[in-house]
Formats: C-alpha cells, sequence, structure tokens
C-alpha cells in the first residue's frame, strides 16, 4: 500500500519500468513483473505501449502510465450553489476543484455579500477588511495572491473589498490646531488611520471631549514621547 501512494504521488504522469522497480521495492524481476501485470490489471497502470518492451522474459512495456484515481466533488456542489449570485456560481459547478481551492476565501467573501454588502461601500483599512470578512485580521496580508486569484476568477474588480493600506508608525494627527491639553495615543495603526478619517470626514470627534484634540500611535520600541 505505501509502494502504491508512492507511485500515485510520483511527479510525473509516467514512469519507466526501472522507476517502477525501485518504487516498488522489487529486486526480484519475475515478483516484479507480477506485481507490474497486477497493477495494470487492478486500473492503477496503463501500458505505454508506444514505448515497446524491454526485451526481458516475461516482458514489461518500457514505459507505464499512472492513473490516478478522479477525485470525487460531488461534495462542494450543494455549497457552490448556495453561493452569493454575484460570485460564478457557474465557473465553480464546472470547476469544482477550483471551488475546492477558493473555499474559505471565497465563502468568506459569499457571506459577506449576502450579510453585510453594505460594508463594502465603506473604505476600511486592510486588517479591519480582512478580520470583517474572514474573522482573521491577517489573512489579506498571509493569502493575498489566493484573493486575487479569486476575485478574477468571479470577475470582480481587484479594489472589490475597498480597503487601504497604513504605513508604519511613528506618526500623529492634530485635527484641532487650538491648545492642546490631552493626547490619545493608539496602539493600533489601523484603528488609527480609522479614527482620523472619520475625524477628517466629519469634522467631529468620535469619543468623549477630553481626548477632543490630538491622537499619536507608536508601535513596539518604535514608540517614543514626543512634544506637541
Amino acid at each position: 500500500m505505501e509502494q502504491i501512494e508512492k507511485l500515485l504521488n510520483h511527479v510525473s504522469k509516467t514512469v519507466t519500468d526501472l522507476e517502477l522497480q525501485q518504487i516498488l521495492g522489487e529486486s526480484d524481476y519475475p515478483r516484479f513483473q507480477g506485481e507490474v501485470e497486477r497493477l495494470v490489471e487492478s486500473g492503477v497502470l496503463a501500458p505505454v505501449k508506444a514505448s515497446k518492451k524491454n526485451g526481458r522474459l516475461p516482458p514489461l512495456y518500457n514505459k507505464y502510465k499512472i492513473i490516478k484515481p478522479q477525485e470525487d466533488y460531488t461534495s462542494y456542489l450543494e455549497s457552490i450553489r448556495r453561493l452569493n449570485p454575484e460570485l460564478s456560481i457557474a465557473g465553480y459547478l464546472q470547476r469544482p476543484e477550483v471551488y475546492k481551492k477558493h473555499q474559505q476565501i471565497v465563502e468568506g467573501i459569499s457571506n459577506y455579500l449576502w450579510f453585510a454588502q453594505g460594508l463594502l461601500d465603506k473604505p476600511m483599512s486592510r486588517k479591519e477588511r480582512s478580520f470583517s470578512v474572514w474573522g482573521r485580521e491577517k489573512l489579506l496580508d498571509e493569502q493575498i495572491s489566493l484573493v486575487k486569484d479569486v476575485l478574477r476568477f468571479n470577475s470582480l474588480a481587484e479594489d472589490f473589498l475597498n480597503y487601504y493600506d497604513t504605513p508604519e508608525p511613528f506618526f500623529e494627527y492634530r485635527h484641532d490646531r487650538g491648545q492642546l491639553t490631552t493626547v490619545l495615543v493608539i496602539e493600533n495603526k489601523d484603528t488609527w488611520f480609522t479614527l482620523r478619517k472619520l475625524m477628517q470626514d466629519t469634522g467631529k470627534t468620535p469619543w468623549q471631549v477630553r481626548f477632543s484634540r490630538c491622537f499619536c500611535t507608536g508601535k513596539g520600541i518604535k514608540s517614543r514621547s514626543r512634544e506637541l
């Protein structure tokens, strides 16, 4: 069984008789020949007749095609049909193997479209959008290539998720250039950008008056005191 798994995981779709003998670990040629014939009968191997026979007795072909079992995607079809209609349901039904690869990403997007589509109208930082869609703030950082692949497959624009990137601190934003009273220090840069945007868009501070003038952010050893 271990040898068959090794054979099915072979990097090439075909294998020579010498490679077969190494994979099956059978040095006795008659026993090896019998094992190859059994694999042919069971549908694991198919002779490449154009390669001709190896000239030994009993003969084998010089090359065999490895017949890998077809994966059953039936269990995915119902999940595909439940996707939001803005996604490529027909495309995934035709290529369920792609859905299997995309499943985590596309299911998150589908649920977002079903239950929170309006949030896409409002820009968020990359980590905030990632957490909002998938419950993991670093997913967009860790799987951005796969996310882009999902967007392309579903004919969605690259900016569909409507997020923006945030630079590294140290930075500060003073909403009111009047007399400074209290400074709010925010550790998370995504929160910093969101609050700054809210203040810029509305002209108001979204917290109590005692935090009304200025806020800054710092991360670990990058943060430092600063006279404003």
